[in-house]
């Protein structure tokens, strides 16, 4: 899976959860400014274990790897790679 494809499907979660339309969110903002909390960033945690099977929210993330969505589709591509 590539890091556009990775971006896209982070996207399309964010969206999903914050009812917003996936093509308004910056993909190099934090996620804050696109409208993530605490709360909603949990949910966003819960979609990438149900989508690509890891539990990044058990593994001590470094807040550069969740500062904007090209970050996390980094770092959850890293994981994948991972195997």
């Amino acid at each position: 899976m590539t890091q556009e494809q990775i971006e896209q499907r982070l996207c399309e979660e964010i969206a999903t959860i914050l009812k917003k339309d996936a093509a308004s969110l910056d993909k190099a903002a934090s996620l804050r400014s696109n409208g993530l909390n605490s709360m909603t960033f949990i949910e966003l945690l819960l979609a990438v274990e149900r989508a690509w099977g890891l539990k990044l929210y058990e593994q001590n993330l470094p807040v550069s790897d969740t500062r904007t969505i090209r970050a996390l589709a980094a770092r959850i591509r890293t994981e994948l790679s991972r195997g």
